[in-house]
């Protein structure tokens, strides 16, 4: 008898992704972590930083560094595409988480603008601006790295005879 199925229910297992890839599948739970962790690590920077303004460039380079790079890590499970609705989506998601973090910070009494503690009619005073910077941002961003990638695939791996090509038949 051919043995087309397992005889026990145990030999065939399902193989989870790991939690990295399992968080950065889902556009809501990737935005919603970058929106805190932004939030929370501009606290951070505006509270701790040093007087210098290339020190607080260099830390707000930071910030967008690591929502940016989370976007990447959401966008790169997903052809192309379809970034054209996830990015916008994705930066509106990330404002709102931002935005709430902020309204937690407020209530709580420790949100900050400038050396000064933030007020209810700071907070909301710049609801609009955040949401258009954070969606526009990640979107151009999302275009930019879109072209990137078109590049990357059309001239630097198709051709035989590019460097990347090269590099990438020697592994």
């Amino acid at each position: 008898m051919a043995a087309f199925f397992p005889r026990h229910s145990v030999d065939w297992h399902l193989e989870e992704p790991p939690f990295v890839r399992r968080l950065t599948l889902s556009l809501a739970a990737t935005a919603v972590v970058a929106g805190v962790l932004m939030r929370l690590y501009r606290l951070v920077v505006l509270t701790y930083s040093p007087r210098s303004i290339w020190a607080f460039l260099i830390m707000a380079a930071g910030g967008l560094v690591l929502v940016l790079g989370l976007a990447t890590a959401h966008l790169g499970n997903f052809p192309i595409k379809n970034w054209l609705w996830r990015a916008p989506v994705f930066g509106a998601v990330e404002a709102a988480a931002f935005v709430a973090t902020g309204a937690v910070l407020v209530a709580v009494g420790v949100d900050r603008v400038g050396t000064e503690m933030m007020h209810w009619h700071d907070w909301s005073a710049d609801l609009l601006t955040v949401f258009l910077r954070h969606t526009i941002t990640v979107s151009l961003f999302a275009l930019v790295l879109a072209g990137v990638v078109q590049v990357v695939r059309r001239y630097l791996i198709r051709h035989p005879d590019s460097a990347i090509s090269e590099a990438l038949s020697d592994t």
